[in-house]
């Protein structure tokens, strides 16, 4: 313990006697800080705040579905998707030329690295992060406070338009498929109903729920007909009925044999017609929603010209200067007072 004050005591002995040194040091670092610091241009920066919205959406419920409740709010990758178009080279080379950036960071457009130059600085003036309420928060810095607020509100304008582009493009897309879809259902069904028709013609075949019924009616009658004339011993009529009785069994046995065709291809014609009204309903409903305009972000805030500067900090800047300054001399002094003991003499003698 008193080994350790002794030290403590021999330290501040030494820099005592070094306090003018100490001092001239301290002076003129915060001299020259104080100078350079106000050189130092000021920035500003503005930020936009916004949330993404869900592509739910702008999807259409289809035919058939619940109404089931959509998401307001995008989640994680919806947010990473817009997160990337902000980073993606269609994005900055438009705020490149929007805002004149070439001019503005006097930068020589034609010059081979001019493109290479102006990224770089467009790409150290803003940033895009995600804040703890999973809002998107696009903020420009500029020495400039005018051009930054511009600057953010465009940027999520044009963020939001390249999204919209990239639905309206996959809607057109699918778009194009239902139609092409529909039209093969058409033919589809074009060919399903003249095979039907074709067939029922062959077999004789008009209704497949009451014709069976009639036919067997119609034969039942016949034979008890033919039965009374029997009794009768009715043979002038009796001709006439015997051929008709075969006539209505030839056409209940083609009936019979045409039957199950039939009763096939209107099962396929009957799905093929469901399906192609749903068909339609879904090509309807997403029509709608192409032509329609969904929300692509949410706007929490817009961008407004700042007031007050982000950087520099000059206080904290300058405190932290002063403080390393400090430090720096007094462990300086300590090696230059030890070097002050050394007998040189006595070593190059040695």
């Amino acid at each position: 313990m008193v080994e350790n004050q002794t030290n403590i005591l021999s330290l501040l002995k030494i820099w005592y006697r070094w306090k003018k040194q100490i001092v001239s040091t301290l002076v003129g670092t915060l001299i020259i800080s104080i100078v350079v610091l106000l050189l130092i241009p000021n920035y500003y920066k503005s930020t936009a705040i916004f949330y993404v919205a869900s592509p739910d959406q702008s999807m259409p419920n289809t035919i058939g579905d619940r109404e089931l409740s959509k998401d307001f709010f995008g989640n994680d990758d919806d947010i990473d998707r817009i997160i990337t178009i902000a980073e993606s080279s269609e994005w900055a080379n438009h705020m490149i030329q929007q805002f004149r950036l070439y001019e503005h960071f006097d930068i020589d457009s034609t010059a081979e690295k001019a493109p290479l130059k102006v990224r770089e600085k467009f790409d150290k003036m803003f940033s895009i992060i995600q804040n703890s309420n999973n809002a998107l928060e696009l903020s420009f810095e500029d020495k400039n406070k005018r051009i930054v607020a511009d600057m953010a509100n465009h940027g999520r304008f044009m963020i939001e338009q390249i999204v919209r582009r990239v639905i309206k493009t996959s809607q057109k897309k699918a778009i194009e498929n239902y139609e092409l879809s529909i039209v093969r259902y058409e033919n589809n069904l074009s060919k399903l109903g003249t095979e039907l028709n074709e067939v029922k013609q062959e077999y004789s075949i008009y209704d497949t729920n009451n014709q069976t019924e009639f036919l067997n009616k119609n034969l039942i009658e016949l034979i008890q007909k033919e039965n009374t004339l029997l009794a009768q011993k009715n043979n002038g009529q009796l001709s006439t009925v015997r051929k008709n009785i075969e006539k209505t069994k030839a056409l209940l046995k083609r009936y019979n044999e045409g039957l199950p065709t039939v009763k096939k291809l209107e099962q396929e014609y009957e799905e093929a017609t469901v399906q192609m009204i749903k068909e339609k309903e879904r090509y309807k409903l997403l029509k709608s929603a192409y032509n329609a305009e969904s929300p692509i972000v949410i706007i929490v805030e817009d961008a407004f010209e700042p007031i007050q500067k982000s950087r520099p900090k000059r206080a904290i800047l300058l405190f932290g200067i002063m403080v390393f300054t400090l430090i720096m001399s007094l462990l300086v002094v300590l090696v230059l007072d030890k070097v002050k003991t050394i007998d040189w003499d006595t070593i190059k003698t040695e």
